[in-house]
This record gives C-alpha cells, sequence and structure tokens, in this order.
C-alpha cells in the first residue's frame, strides 16, 4: 500500500512539473489599463491596470500571465489555439487585448504581445441570438521595467 501511494505521489509531482510553463529568455511583459470589467474562462476581473505576458509550456501550449497591478494577484489562462495575424492589415499586428462583448460582459477573446507574429486566442462564450456583440481593443504597452 505504502508503495502505491509512493508511486501516485511521484506521478503527480512529474506531471506537475511536466505542465509548469516554461518562461522563454524572449518574454515580454506588457501592461495594459483596462476600463471595464472583463472574465478570461472562468476568472473575473475588475476594471484596471493589468499586466500581461504569455509564456510557452514545454508541450507548445501558450499561457497568460495575467497580474492585477493594484492587488499584485496574478492567473494563469491557457489559450485554445494561435491566431495568426492578418498580413494585409499592419495594424492588426500591434500588441493588444482584445475583447468579445456582448450585453452579459466583456470576455478576453484574443492577445496579441509582439508585431507580426501570432497571437493567442482564448475561448468566449456564445453569442445569444438576441445579443448585440461588440469588439473592444485595449492597447498593450511595456512596463516601466522594460
Amino acid at each position: 500500500m505504502k508503495s502505491v501511494l509512493n508511486n501516485t505521489i511521484l506521478a503527480a509531482a512529474t506531471l506537475a512539473i511536466s505542465m509548469t510553463p516554461v518562461m522563454a529568455e524572449n518574454t515580454i511583459k506588457l501592461k495594459a489599463e483596462i476600463p471595464f470589467a472583463f472574465h478570461v474562462g472562468n476568472q473575473s476581473y475588475a476594471a484596471g491596470t493589468y499586466e500581461a505576458s504569455i509564456l510557452s509550456t514545454s508541450t507548445g501550449a501558450k499561457v497568460l500571465v495575467i497580474k492585477d497591478q493594484e492587488t499584485g494577484v496574478a492567473h494563469l489562462s491557457q489559450g485554445m489555439a494561435p491566431a495568426n495575424p492578418r498580413q494585409s492589415d499592419d495594424n492588426k499586428a500591434e500588441t493588444r487585448l482584445v475583447f468579445s462583448c456582448v450585453s452579459s460582459g466583456c470576455a478576453l477573446s484574443q492577445v496579441w504581445v509582439r508585431r507580426g507574429e501570432p497571437g493567442v486566442q482564448f475561448r468566449t462564450p456564445k453569442q445569444q441570438p438576441n445579443e448585440t456583440m461588440r469588439i473592444a481593443t485595449v492597447r498593450l504597452l511595456p512596463t516601466s521595467a522594460d
């Protein structure tokens, strides 16, 4: 019984280490003033100043780290898929957060951290037939440390 417990603990520790985000040497930390409440996945955020950065896991998945500058609390959210920049529209390549907003609130749908590089797409709630969706964009700016 003790051997089974030890193997279970070892397997859980190995899994946790393998899923830990690995920060790339060229990770950029950016900040944004977000003037409205929003959510990413199941996590809700109030309007405020946030620091955002994208990490890559050992499997190549992209993880958003979003840190509330007022409270210092940070949360991780795994991106759903890469979002490729449109080559014909250079303005689409600037660093920014893109939100899908409906009557029930705004959800982060995309993050773009480097000009010309793929962004990260996030799952957003499905638009209901009676709702009008609007897109809100917030620019990301370098933090004072960059």
